[in-house]
């Protein structure tokens, strides 16, 4: 029978808990490491995060590490990690480089089949530990000779626990050095000091002597991840640096310093944050570290004992990576991995917005919001009506870029206005054109945030000087038989602006409060790509003076686009219509539309993933109507 340790309990129920809550997950990046080479040319190791469930209680889930060269901008997965709960899963915990060549390494994982179990690879000699005990693999590291290794694993068999092994020949061959304590880290510049986690105190431990005896080495009472690399060496061999957490009502996450070789009492800690911490230090000068807190990337020059503002770039930071002896750093975000300088910031890979994320804002031509509007004023009362926003066209302004053109009227009122707006669907940022803002737009929504972020759009304020908009909450939402979530954004300024963004539909509802009084917008119907949702009122509003009155095919945006955009077209009456995307040898691709359709504006999502780069043409065909358009395909 096997039998589970009280650590190897807690992480999978853990696990099993975090399965449950979770939501399906576009790709995103959730690692980013890097190495140099012999030849000083940069590495850069992330991860691709994405989680998918599958009907009726299925999930599929990938977290796979890739190799980008910076050399030659080769761009290759390096170690697969996916899995679901159907067909099993496969862990990559961790992997070391050999010789500065990623062509040379050892990782470990756990392969969950149907129970779990353990396994180490060398690229020299193959698997290197495969026994089939139930349990985990945590962490590797080889010496200054990399035959020498030592193993994290959490590993029971029968009733034996075997929590730390080490090789003297390449894993070929194995010595148990404890039944208790797992391996963490080993001193690069001593390859007799080595670091490890008691899995019943979770206290930090030492061992001088390659793993023949441990004694305390952190008193702190903070939490390790065996997960994750925690280990950082000082060039000068005296200082290290660590990763840690300290439980609680809400998790602390600290860098705590030791300036004696990790011994007892000389570890403190130096920084501490809500927010999960990425760290990296510089190599090639002793002292130097950089940390990214949320946004933010900040530095010190003294072991962290004092930090400076560096740069701070518009999402939260999974991961960093100081390239030494340079000033360049990379860090990744959810969608974008950077390259960054003293004086530069530039995009060296990025991921698509997710379609989920663009879904909260959907503007296309013939949309139209109905809105029961409500003003109360603190002297005079208040009086309602309805207001209503409505997609008329598309133009291109002064700027060089093109906007939907939006009508904002009060019906009772009679008060009309317009405005001009554009979602960057590789930035995920929606902007309003206006020509007295830098470059003549207004940004006004972030749709790439993260709750509780806060971000210098205003929909409701000034292009310039005005306080932040933070994303509070973002709930499940149904609407209409629409299901998606509910965003609730806020500021306070001069007008205090609270409203919300929902899946599929857009501005549901939005309440500005000024000393003069409140007004309240609640969404009560839409008319979206021709289909009527909501109020039944809404025929007062949308007649068949305002169904198109000539047949047009428009131009596909974005465009150029990468791997998806829009196609818009309108129909003054019912016809069959057909719509297809072909090649530039007249080859077919793709039917997207091959339906009768009533009258009206209508909008078709055309993904490219799978096509390369180049001109393409897309045609409709709606009874004796027949119209022709270009579009580009870049990647």
């Amino acid at each position: 029978m096997k039998i589970l340790s009280s650590f190897s309990v807690i992480v999978l129920v853990f696990l099993t808990q975090s399965m449950l809550l979770a939501q399906n997950v576009s790709p995103q990046f959730s690692e980013l490491n890097g190495i140099e080479d012999e030849q000083s040319n940069t590495h850069l190791f992330y991860r691709i995060h994405s989680y998918q469930e599958l009907d009726p209680f299925g999930f599929f889930e990938d977290n796979s590490v890739y190799h980008l060269n910076r050399s030659n901008q080769i761009d290759t997965l390096f170690l697969n990690e996916s899995g679901s709960n159907m067909m099993g899963y496969f862990f990559q915990n961790d992997f070391k480089i050999i010789n500065f060549s990623p062509m040379h390494y050892i990782n470990v994982g756990t392969s969950c089949p149907m129970e779990c179990s353990p396994f180490a690879y060398n690229s020299k000699y193959g698997f290197i530990f495969e026994n089939g005990s139930w349990g985990s693999s945590y962490k590797i590291a080889f010496g200054q000779n990399p035959d020498l290794i030592y193993y994290g694993i959490d590993a029971w068999d029968m009733d034996t626990s075997i929590t730390t092994l080490r090789s003297n020949d390449g894993g070929l061959n194995w010595d148990t050095l404890s039944s208790r304590k797992i391996f963490m880290s080993l001193n690069p510049y001593d390859n007799k000091s080595s670091f490890y986690l008691d899995i019943l105190t979770q206290g930090v431990f030492k061992s001088s002597d390659s793993g023949v005896t441990f004694h305390i080495a952190d008193t702190t009472q903070t939490f390790i991840n065996p997960d994750s690399p925690e280990f950082y060496y000082d060039p000068d061999q005296t200082h290290i640096y660590r990763k840690s957490i300290k439980g609680g009502q809400q998790f602390q996450y600290y860098l705590s310093v030791s300036d004696n070789n990790g011994e007892a009492f000389s570890w403190s800690n130096k920084y501490s944050s809500n927010n999960p911490i990425s760290f990296s230090n510089d190599t090639s000068q002793t002292g130097a570290v950089y940390l990214a807190d949320g946004k933010r990337i900040i530095r010190s020059i003294d072991y962290g004992n004092s930090f400076t503002p560096y740069k701070e770039l518009n999402s939260k930071i999974v991961g960093i990576y100081k390239k030494p002896s340079s000033d360049k750093l990379y860090a990744a975000t959810k969608y974008k991995i950077y390259e960054i300088s003293n004086d530069s910031i530039t995009v060296i890979k990025s991921l698509p917005i997710p379609e989920e994320l663009l879904a909260y804002y959907p503007l296309s031509i013939g949309n139209k919001w109905i809105y029961d509007y409500l003003f109360v004023d603190w002297n005079l009362g208040g009086n309602q009506d309805i207001f209503v926003r409505d997609v008329q066209s598309l133009e291109v302004k002064p700027n060089g870029k093109e906007y939907f053109k939006i009508r904002e009227k009060y019906v009772q009122m009679g008060f009309e206005s317009i405005v001009y707006e554009r979602v960057d669907t590789l930035e995920g940022k929606v902007f309003r054109y206006d020509e007295n803002c830098p470059n003549s737009e207004q940004f006004i929504e972030d749709l790439v945030m993260d709750v509780n972020d806060t971000t210098f759009a205003a929909r409701f304020g000034y292009c310039i000087e005005h306080a932040g908009t933070e994303l509070s909450s973002e709930l499940y939402f149904n609407k209409w038989e629409i299901e998606g979530n509910r965003r609730n954004y806020n500021y306070v300024e001069q007008v205090t602006a609270d409203y919300f963004l929902a899946t599929d539909i857009g501005l549901d509802y939005f309440k500005l409060s000024d000393d003069n009084g409140d007004k309240t917008f609640t969404l009560k119907g839409m008319l979206k790509n021709g289909i009527v949702y909501g109020d039944t009122t809404l025929t007062d509003v949308i007649n068949e003076n305002e169904l198109p009155r000539e047949f047009s095919l428009q131009q596909n945006n974005p465009n150029p686009f990468n791997p998806s955009t829009t196609i818009s077209f309108q129909l003054p009456a019912t016809r069959n219509v057909s719509l297809k995307v072909f090649d530039i040898l007249g080859n077919e691709i793709e039917n997207l539309i091959n339906e009768e359709k009533p009258a009206g504006s209508y909008e078709v999502k055309f993904d490219a993933s799978k096509l390369s780069s180049g001109i393409y043409f897309y045609t409709i065909y709606a009874g004796d109507f027949i119209e022709t358009r270009k579009m580009l395909l870049l990647k």
